[in-house]
């Protein structure tokens, strides 16, 4: 999902004592946004930007962020 389609999730709620800062903040779909908090999967965010994710059996999934830097080829047709 294109970041700016997501939502910013505090990954320790705010509520729970969760800094706002970007070691606490990541930006999650809506679906994995609703699925964090209205059932009982857990995330865990590393500090390399990394989301673990435990699923309701202890299952765990990792999450790793694509690169931010992005090379195009002159055959590349131009982003916009």
């Amino acid at each position: 999902m294109p970041v700016h389609r997501c939502d910013v999730d505090h990954t320790i709620d705010a509520a729970r004592g969760g800094a706002t800062a970007t070691c606490n903040l990541a930006h999650l779909c809506r679906r994995h946004h609703s699925l964090k908090h209205s059932s009982d999967w857990t995330v865990l965010q590393r500090p390399d930007g990394t989301l673990e994710w435990t699923s309701p059996i202890g299952r765990v999934h990792v999450d790793e962020p694509p690169g931010t830097v992005r090379f195009r080829t002159s055959a590349d047709p131009p982003p916009f």
